[in-house]
């Protein structure tokens, strides 16, 4: 697949995402709490978010790594998600994490590579995504506490969330007309 493949790819993939946690964020209820918070620590989800999170990171980390390293990351794309999702807590949380980063990087990158007319207000929304799943990644169990919390703040990050799917999708679709 091309490059502008992979950006159609990632921006819709990315936008439904976004659009699926924030409508997760928006509609957390009481009743429907348990399985919110099961969900953060779901191996299973945490197993193929982390590979499809992983994979396109290798090509990627070529750039930056030491050229002794090189070998190993394509092994270690490989053995480290069953590895993470037995022996870490809230491996679901650290995946979603690990995607909104790498999705917001990607988002930066194509936004100016490709001059897109918005790629200034989408690489603010990025970075304010990237920073959650930056934090999301260290602090895996804040993604249980934003279910948890009060409604007000659950509905803020549905907004910010939502506004940055439909971004993403209109984007894409911008540059494909």
């Amino acid at each position: 697949m091309n490059s502008i493949g992979w950006f159609y790819l990632t921006n819709f993939a990315g936008a439904a995402g976004c659009g699926v946690l924030a409508y997760l964020l928006w509609a957390t209820t009481p009743e429907n709490l348990p399985r919110r918070e099961a969900w953060t620590r779901s191996r299973l989800c945490g197993l193929v978010l982390g590979y499809a999170v992983l994979i396109p990171c290798v090509p990627l980390a070529r750039v930056v790594m030491p050229d002794i390293l090189l070998p190993l990351l394509w092994p270690l794309a490989i053995v480290m998600p069953p590895v993470c999702a037995y022996y870490v807590d809230y491996p679901n949380a650290r995946a979603i994490g690990g995607a909104l980063i790498l999705l917001s990087y990607l988002t930066v990158h194509w936004g100016f590579d490709l001059e897109l007319p918005g790629a200034p207000a989408l690489t603010v929304l990025a970075w304010i995504v990237g920073i959650g799943g930056i934090w999301l990644s260290a602090q895996p169990w804040k993604l249980r506490d934003w279910f948890r919390s009060g409604a007000k703040f659950r509905r803020i990050a549905a907004a910010i969330l939502t506004l940055f799917a439909l971004a993403l999708a209109v984007e894409a679709l911008w540059h494909l007309c």
